[in-house]
């Protein structure tokens, strides 16, 4: 099996491995280890991704994607930084391409979510003349996807925003997702409204609804239970609670909880040292006062 021109790649995002791409001879004589490539990955999906190696004879076992468009004439990291990335990977357990998209600026890395925002904040005036172009056909977007970008201006358009970005006159812009999701659980109350029929509680067929009803009846007005605690006090199913709720009985709400255990700690209980201890206690305290920054040595759990 013939090699081809390849090319190793790692792209910004949290996956344990590199990928190959296939270019052109003129494309491969022309690219350097370091550079960015727009490559696709997945179906639709463009993203910047950093060379890691070349070759000219590898093989392959099935057809490799070619790339989308070379994005540097010279490369934005060097070996040593490859070398660095890689050290950090494997020595902390971190997968590949998450440390290249943290180590790198969101600017190195766009990726075809990546929205573009206008700022026009430039001064400079010597803006080349395709740049220039660009930013007038999108300068009255307050923002746009870089995905628009290329289907608009082409795959080549990514070189002119790194210029209209370093001279102030786009930027890219940060996305901060909150991902804490609240943990919740159902909470139900007795609907009062319902009993002020006096023969409402005769209509209930159920023993179960009967049973229900009677414990909400005899606690405090505003009284609620989570949902879980009522199965269990009852052994009842969530079908039997769905009832309750859809004949307007009982009223179902959504409740957070507290994720975080709080427990009351006597923080002035006094603390009995052994010999030892108190020895050294004594010693790194004298250390302490003494030099005030102290490398402690230990097994680990000591």
């Amino acid at each position: 099996m013939t090699g081809i021109n390849s090319i190793e790649v790692v792209l910004p995002l949290p996956i344990d491995k590199t990928f190959d791409y296939a270019l052109s001879t003129n494309e491969f004589k022309s690219i350097s280890i370091g550079s960015r490539v727009v490559v696709s990955f997945g179906k639709k999906k463009l993203y910047t991704a950093i060379v890691i190696s070349k070759s000219s004879n590898k093989t392959f076992d099935y057809e490799l994607k070619e790339i989308e468009y070379i994005v540097d004439d010279k490369p934005c990291v060097n070996k040593n930084q490859i070398k660095l990335f890689e050290w950090i990977s494997n020595y902390y357990m971190c997968p590949i391409g998450k440390v290249y998209e943290t180590a790198l600026p969101k600017l190195l890395l766009i990726k075809s979510e990546s929205i573009i925002e206008v700022i026009n904040e430039g001064t400079e005036d010597n803006l080349s003349e395709e740049a220039s172009n660009l930013f007038s056909s999108i300068s009255s977007f307050n923002e746009i996807s870089f995905i628009d970008i290329i289907k608009l201006f082409g795959k080549q358009s990514l070189k002119l925003i790194d210029e209209l970005v370093l001279k102030n006159y786009l930027k890219v812009k940060e996305e901060i997702y909150d991902r804490f999701i609240p943990k919740t659980e159902n909470i139900y109350e007795l609907n009062h409204l319902f009993f002020k029929n006096s023969n409402s509680f005769s209509l209930l067929r159920s023993q179960n609804h009967k049973k229900i009803i009677s414990y909400f009846k005899d606690q405090k007005k505003n009284f609620s239970l989570s949902q879980n605690s009522l199965k269990e006090k009852f052994k009842i199913s969530d079908g039997i609670l769905n009832t309750l709720v859809k004949k307007n009985i009982l009223l179902k709400s959504k409740s957070k909880i507290d994720r975080f255990i709080h427990s009351n700690i006597d923080i002035n209980k006094s603390i009995e040292l052994s010999k030892n201890q108190k020895i050294s206690f004594n010693k790194i305290k004298s250390e302490v006062d003494r030099k005030r920054v102290v490398l402690f040595k230990g097994v680990t759990s000591s």
